[in-house]
Order: structure tokens, then sequence, then C-alpha cells
């Protein structure tokens, strides 16, 4: 688990969610870098030292589906974060294994005491794909763009005042308030990336470039794009005159496979060498005892949710209550999620800030909602519902069902498909009780509770409500004071907590699989998982 870090004065239509087909489900089923007004940088880089390139020429990566841009304004995805990291680069980035926040275009960085002035020194002798060289004026116009394009991550940069480039290797953030997110946001897959003012402008079109990045990348990473064909895959290849290390396998070859049992067997047979998709526990199982297959497990900031919509029986709060209550979230850790996941104690995920100090758990005892439920009369069926191409998540969906039952619901489970992500903003047709693995934008429970749990947060998928927990999640952002931070937030995630609309199920490990010719997998536990892939080499 990464360790705690500093917060220093430094959401969602279409969900980040682990992949994985539920087809033949019933068959799965079981019986800163600095905090603080200093100059500062870190001895951490994200790149390794140089190895030998390795007879592995070609990484064969298999996803469940493919996301429809990897343009950095507007990629909001899930199964491409790892391909974003190969592509683009940013001020900043996580190190591998671990949410440290450290130098990757920008060498060093100081923030002002008051934490609205950020001041990044760039990296000498960086370029981008074309050859344009990374400057000041580069990140200037990628991050104005990233803000006019408007696209779901451009939040991350809403409080910015304005962009300054006193010389073409410092760029400074201003700030209209503090917001001690900003460091994890330029972290973040999913945040402002550099990107060639050259070729986005010789190919602008009528929508600043969306179009034309499509297929085609203009980033300064380890790998180039190539042979995009939507819904069936994509290339990578790596970057000829990239400005770092060279990758030490030269292509990734990713297919689009939507059927997890045929992402296993593919795996198992040779004609994938990698997937990090979602894996129910008995094929989870099979694949640990697989002599030619590795397994990478980690801690990451993905917690299994469940939003009570607002209607009907669960109007009333005491039945919210006893409902939770109702839930035994260890058999739905282990039953779902596999044998090294934990039930959930805490709204927040117990690798970021706050953490440790929040309590969504309030025991299991479904007397109550027995008692509630008997007293009743006739009560309409209740609606359990999931991703329908997500097989761990259909697994809790089909335990709650059956907890339900026992204590007199008439509880059904229904999958969705990608129309499960707009209930956030229509509630009419969404079932009563909706269950998502979740991850975050960044490794801040800024972005994990604005997401998810705030008024009008993309994916606060019951649409409710908690001015008590948006009050306290404002403070805590704007908090220069990382012991006040962290008292914040943890105020919020407790109220959001309280208002018995959500609760976790559990602390889940990630897992990458790989074949065993492929070496150690670098992965990044921070946002929230998933390969690096120009430092994955062939096995020794």
């Amino acid at each position: 688990m990464p360790a705690q870090r500093k917060v220093g004065p430094m959401t969602r239509i279409r969900g980040r969610v682990l992949a994985g087909s539920v087809a033949l489900i019933a068959a799965f089923a079981p019986a800163a870098c600095s905090s603080g007004d200093g100059d500062s940088s870190s001895g951490a880089t994200i790149g390794s030292d140089s190895l030998p390139q390795t007879k592995l020429t070609t990484l064969k990566v298999g996803w469940s589906y493919q996301d429809m841009t990897l343009d950095p304004a507007t990629f909001y995805g899930s199964v491409g974060f790892a391909t974003m990291g190969a592509l683009y680069e940013g001020l900043v980035a996580y190190a591998p294994r671990s949410g440290e926040i450290v130098p990757q275009l920008a060498t060093k960085w100081k923030v002002s005491p008051d934490g609205l002035t950020y001041t990044f020194t760039l990296r000498e002798g960086a370029t981008f794909h074309d050859g344009t060289p990374v400057d000041a004026e580069a990140f200037r116009y990628s991050f104005q763009r990233f803000i006019d394009v408007k696209g779901a991550p451009s939040y991350m940069l809403g409080d910015v005042a304005k962009f300054q480039t006193p010389d073409p290797k410092t760029f400074v953030i201003e700030l209209k308030k503090p917001n001690n997110a900003l460091l994890d946001y330029l972290a973040s897959y999913v945040g402002p990336k550099a990107m060639s003012p050259t070729l986005l402008k010789a190919n602008a079109g009528r929508d600043n470039g969306q179009t034309f990045l499509v297929k085609n990348d203009a980033g300064s990473g380890p790998y180039v794009l190539s042979d995009v064909v939507i819904d069936k895959g994509l290339t990578l290849k790596a970057a000829p005159k990239y400005w770092g290390e060279k990758p030490k396998i030269p292509q990734i070859q990713v297919s689009v496979v939507p059927d997890i049992t045929d992402q296993v067997l593919r795996l198992r047979n040779g004609d994938l060498d990698l997937i990090d998709s979602q894996v129910p526990p008995n094929l989870a199982q099979q694949l640990r005892k697989d002599g030619n297959l590795s397994v990478t497990a980690y801690a990451s900031v993905v917690k299994p949710t469940v939003w009570i919509k607002d209607s009907g029986i669960f109007r009333d709060k005491a039945t919210r209550e006893a409902l939770i209550q109702a839930v035994d979230r260890s058999v739905i850790a282990k039953g779902a999620f596999g044998a090294e996941a934990t039930p959930s104690k805490s709204l927040i995920p117990i690798t970021m800030v706050g953490g440790d100090i929040t309590s969504d758990d309030p025991g299991y005892d479904p007397s109550k909602l027995k008692s509630i439920v008997g007293g009743l009369g006739s009560i309409q069926p209740i609606v359990v519902g999931y991703r329908d191409s997500l097989a761990r998540d259909a697994l809790a969906a089909q335990l709650i069902q059956t907890q339900l039952q026992a204590a007199g619901l008439n509880a059904t489970v229904r999958g969705y498909g990608p129309e499960f992500y707009g209930f956030a903003a229509d509630t009419s047709k969404a079932p009563d009780l909706m269950v998502l693995g979740i991850n975050s934008d960044a490794n801040t429970p800024a972005a994990w509770l604005k997401a998810y749990f705030a008024t009008g947060g993309s994916l606060t998928m019951n649409g409710v409500s908690t001015p008590a927990g948006d009050e306290a999640l404002n403070k805590a952002i704007a908090a220069t004071d990382p012991a006040e931070a962290k008292r914040l937030y943890g105020e919020a995630a407790t109220a959001y907590a309280d208002s018995a609309f959500f609760f976790t199920l559990a602390d889940v490990k990630s897992y990458i699989y790989a074949h065993k010719k492929v070496g150690p997998v670098p992965y990044t536990a921070a946002n929230p998982f998933g390969p690096y892939y120009a430092e994955v080499g062939e096995a020794p």
C-alpha cells in the first residue's frame, strides 16, 4: 500500500472501472514531491535505469473494450490508462508501485506559502514525437486547450486564474483559490498533459484537433500511436527519438477481447501476453495455479461501492440504515472480489489521505431490516443493478440480492449497458441499488469524493445532495495545512456516509496477469491501476 502523503499548499458520465465480461456469469457465482513552500524535487523519476533491448519484440495485451479517444483533454476511460501513460507525459507523475509524486517533464517545483502559485522548472532536451521542443509555451497551449475543450477531466484546472511563461523552461500556474489536489491532478493519467502545439495547430480542424487525435497522438512519451481500429485494437511503437530511456519492448499490440473467459483462454494459450481486466475469483484461482503465468497483485484506489436511490421505501433514512446493516461485507469481499479482498470500513480508499480516520461500517445486523420489512406489508421488488461488463460487480450484486432476500425483501438483479453511467444525471430509470467498482481520477480524496458522493458529482449515481459533506469537502480542498485538510476530508466522508445513501463493500487488490516470458511488471497503484508499458521487459 502506498504510504500516506502529506497534503501541501499545493467527475464522470462514463466511469473508469475495472473491465471484464460477465458472459456465463452464473457459472462464476459462488454456492509531493514537496508539500510546503520551499523549492522541491525528488530523487525518484518516472523512468528506470536502462536495460538491454529484449528478444520479446511485441507485448500482446487484451482489453475488454476500447476507449473512443486518447485525447488528454477528453480521455476519461478505463482500459486506456496505461496507453495514455505511454503516449503522453505531464509536469509530474506517480512513481511506479506507489502514490508518490515525482518529476516527469518538470524537474522541480515550488509552491507559494498561500497555495496559489506553482512554479515548475522544465526538463532540458525533451521533445515531442514530431520534434517540437517541450517548453513552457507548449504547456501553456496544452493546458489552455485542456480547459477550452471542456472535456470531463477539465475540472482539474477549474481553479486556474492564469498561466505564465517567464522563460522557455519556467511554467507558472496561478490559482484563484488554493487547491491541495492540484499536484495529484497533474500526475493523473486523466490530468493535463504536454502536447505538441505545432502538430495540433496543423491538424486543428473544426474541433481543436479532437478528430485528429482519435487515431494519432501529439505526445512526448516513450511510444507513438499506430494502427488504431476502433473496437478492434491499436498498436504502440517505440518512439524513435524519445528523450528518455528507450522502452524495453519495441511494440505493444492491443486486442479488444470483450469476453473475460476468452481473454483468460488466450492468455493461457499464449495468444495474449498480459491482461489486467476484472477476473472472477474462480478463474483467478485457475490463473494463479498456471505455471506458465505470473500474477501481480497490489493495493490501488479501487472500491466497490453501492448507491441507494432516494425513492420508495428508501426515502426513509432508518430503512436505508437497516439495509446497509443487512449486507454482510465480509461475505461479499471474499465471494466477489477474491481471497485478498477485505471488508471495507471507510468511504475513502485506505491508500488515500483520510482513509484511516473515517468509517462507513455500522456492523452486520440483518434483524433491523427484517423488522422494518415485516411491518411494511406489500413492497415492490427491489432491483440491484450493475454494469453488465463487470464480472466481479455482477457477483457482488448477486450476493447482495441473496442477503436482502434473507431479510425479507423481494430483490432481483439486473445488468445495464453504458446507460448505467447516466443514472447520475437522470435517476428516473435507475435501479434501487447501484453496484459499481470505482476508482479515482487521482490519488486524492478531493477527486474521489467530488466524483462519487458530492452534489452534482459526475458519478454520484443516485443524484442525491448531502450539503454537510459538500461544505466540508470544499473546505478540505482549500486547506493549506496538511493536518487540517486530512481532518476536513474525513469530516466530509463521514457526512456522506451518515446520509445512508452510500456504502462501500470491500478494499480490493488490482491484478495484472502475464505470461511467464514477460518479466516483472511495473505498475501504478495511484491512478488507479495498470502497467508501465515502457518498463515491461522479457523475463530473465
